[in-house]
């Protein structure tokens, strides 16, 4: 499938992969690729001024083990909604450094293959109102402003990366109190739990909608 994203007001197409990635065959995911990759992307956006956080199962492994976590199966990162139009902007660098972007959703999240690996950037943006004076949005989950909003310098593999100022609490928020404990399977879960009533409601309402056709079926991760 091909996309197509507005870079500086032109057009620019890709190559569109699927959200699920067990419906990429050719996914590829190794410690030495994940280091390659992620050097690549930090050499690009530091050459651009584009601040970055790690973030996720990368963030987990970097903070906690000094390594990507071997089951690993991307990397991910986040860029704050003020830097959106500037890495906007790099794509067609990236590309031409072998980092293609494969996916991407407005304002919300770039995904980008290289070697057969996923690399995710998130865009931490401010959430809607009335949620908007405690939390922020990542992906489609809030987090509080006060796990996000200050950043900190960590050493990971011999560089420099920016990780949330308060990583234990941020870390404990996404994987739970005994995050310190490896696990095979685990994935993050970035919603309050006040939240989780409410998203069950939505998601039944849109089933009930869709299976009496009242809306047709679509991915709300592709413009």
């Amino acid at each position: 499938m091909t996309g197509e994203i507005i870079i500086e007001g032109k057009p620019f197409s890709f190559e569109r992969l699927p959200w699920n990635y067990n419906e990429i065959p050719d996914t590829a995911y190794s410690q030495d690729l994940a280091k390659e990759c992620l050097f690549l992307v930090k050499k690009l956006l530091d050459d651009r001024g584009i601040p970055f956080m790690l973030m996720h199962g990368t963030l987990l492994g970097a903070y906690r083990d000094g390594n990507f976590i071997p089951h690993d199966n991307d990397l991910d990162l986040g860029i704050f909604e003020v830097d959106d139009e500037r890495m906007k902007s790099i794509i067609p660098d990236m590309y031409d450094a072998g980092i293609k972007l494969c996916r991407y959703h407005y304002g919300i999240i770039y995904s980008f293959i290289y070697k057969g690996l996923i690399c995710d950037i998130d865009v931490i943006q401010k959430a809607k109102f009335p949620y908007g004076f405690r939390y922020v949005r990542v992906l489609t989950e809030l987090v509080p402003k006060k796990l996000l909003s200050d950043v900190a310098s960590h050493d990971f593999l011999g560089a420099s990366f920016l990780i949330p100022n308060r990583v234990e609490d941020f870390l404990a928020y996404e994987y739970g109190k005994d995050w310190r404990v490896p696990r095979k399977g685990r994935s993050a879960k970035i919603s309050p739990l006040w939240m989780k009533p409410f998203k069950f409601v939505k998601r039944a309402f849109s089933f009930i909608r869709r299976k009496l056709h009242l809306r047709p079926e679509r991915n709300t991760m592709e413009e």
